[in-house]
């Protein structure tokens, strides 16, 4: 999992690459007040972007920890 607050820890292990099969981009609302809508606008964006560039098959969701906690990918 990469996200955008760690940067600085992303290594060879964690970097995407042509030869990249499967990888897991999260999305989250760093304060319970951002709207879910805002995170599916956020996600539907991503989505478009990475079908564009990088064609395959794609699996989104949203996730509230408030009511699972577990989930399948």
């Amino acid at each position: 999992v990469l996200t955008v607050r760690w940067n600085f820890l992303d290594c060879d292990e964690t970097k995407i690459t042509l030869g990249t099969k499967n990888f897991v981009l999260c999305i989250e609302a760093a304060d319970s007040r951002i709207p879910v809508e805002t995170l599916e606008k956020a996600t539907v964006k991503l989505r478009e972007v990475l079908e564009k560039f990088c064609p395959g098959t794609y699996k989104d969701f949203i996730v509230d920890v408030s009511k699972v906690l577990e989930w399948e990918i």
